[in-house]
């Protein structure tokens, strides 16, 4: 990597970034995560790196994008680095091969298989792909916290049942089977998440302030034990 103030492919500078960083692969839903930020603004946006930046319970944080695959991913992680992060949260969405985990659960990864290569050139295949144990936990804990203080789950599933439906407070079933004919098997995926699209807006809409006010109580509470833990 070339040492730039200003990297080449997040267009950022230290100072830009901070040290939490949250990594999703579709820049469109960067803008989602910042606004669950405290003053979030949008640091740069290059090519798949969508950046911003904002602060939680004092601490300032960023959100960006890596695109598909990992060597994008590797490119943000390099110049994130380099201008001062050091923590990072991936999240987003998957596929998987165990049968107990159904669409719509949420999932927090303590493990990885190496099979995409890029990692080959940061560390030998025998160096297990795990995370910090202490920040897995702790989101493992704030998913917790968020049902407790009623901020309300909407599951997505095929799933007759599944411990995301258990929690959840609406369940919106989905086929996980489609028709392949000529051309149909798209387009109803497409319809399917349209509709999806279509109510999950609707009910934010119509509980946007109640959701808020559970969001908030949250922060609250964290930042309160924070500075008490301080």
């Amino acid at each position: 990597m070339q040492e730039l103030e200003r990297q080449f492919h997040i267009n950022c500078v230290p100072g830009d970034v901070g040290r939490y960083c949250i990594l999703a692969g579709d820049p469109g839903r960067v803008p989602a995560i910042a606004a669950l930020f405290d003053g979030a603004k949008q640091a740069a946006c290059n090519r798949e790196y969508n950046v911003w930046t904002g602060t939680l319970l004092g601490e300032k944080v960023t959100a960006c994008s890596t695109g598909i695959g990992g060597p994008s991913t590797a490119i943000a992680v390099e110049e994130l680095h380099k201008c001062g992060a050091d923590t990072f949260l991936r999240t987003g969405t998957c596929g998987g091969i165990d049968l107990d985990v159904q669409a719509g659960d949420i999932v927090v990864a303590t493990g990885a298989i190496r099979y995409e290569h890029t990692s080959l050139e940061y560390a030998p295949i025998e160096f297990p792909a795990v995370p910090d144990l202490g920040i897995a936990n702790a989101m493992v804990e704030a998913a917790e916290i968020l049902r407790e203080n009623g901020v309300p789950i909407i599951a997505v599933t095929s799933a007759a049942d599944s411990p995301l439906r258990r929690r959840s407070v609406h369940n919106l079933c989905v086929s996980a089977t489609e028709a392949d004919i000529a051309g149909s098997k798209l387009s109803s995926r497409i319809a399917q998440l349209a509709v999806i699209d279509a109510l999950y807006i609707a009910y934010f809409r119509r509980t946007y302030n109640k959701s808020a006010d559970a969001l908030q109580s949250t922060r609250l509470e964290k930042k309160e034990e924070a500075q008490w833990i301080r």
